[in-house]
């Protein structure tokens, strides 16, 4: 990819280069002409060097200014992956306790607070396992059958 744009990149430099130079062979462009700047008279020069010079100092403002971005932003790189690299450091050095699956507590809804709580009493001659069975076997909606049995009642 980096080939194809290279290869882009001179062809059309090649291309405006072949231009401006048929352009300059011209015979208004070989023309001269003095300049004058406040109160001093140059001598006369062709025409095509106003334009030649003109291009030179803008090529030179735009190199100019693009290694200065350069060089600013590569600052601003440099600062951030040293701020990073602090940080990592931090991070490595503290000793945070290693938390197992086991461990881990997931948060509860208050349906799995009821399926799992200790079922010691006998709910309106159900038996405790019968119960148990109903609220764990819900089905998908909001009800649970242990809800539909506490309607019922």
């Amino acid at each position: 990819m980096k080939f194809i744009k290279w290869i882009t990149v001179f062809l059309i430099s090649f291309t405006l280069g072949c231009i401006v130079i048929l352009t300059f062979l011209q015979e208004p462009f070989k023309a001269w002409a003095p300049t004058v700047l406040f109160t001093y008279k140059t001598p006369p020069i062709p025409i095509y060097l106003y334009v030649l010079i003109a291009f030179v100092i803008g090529f030179l403002l735009g190199i100019f200014f693009a290694v200065y971005i350069f060089v600013e932003q590569k600052f601003a790189l440099r600062k951030k992956n040293k701020e990073i690299q602090k940080l990592k450091k931090n991070l490595e050095t503290q000793h945070l306790p290693e938390v197992s699956a086991n461990e881990m507590q997931m948060p509860s809804s208050p349906d799995s607070e009821a399926m799992n709580a200790p079922l010691s009493t006998d709910t309106e001659g159900l038996e405790v396992q019968e119960v148990a069975d109903k609220a764990r076997s819900g089905n998908n909606g909001d009800e649970t059958n242990f809800d539909k049995e506490e309607k019922k009642s």
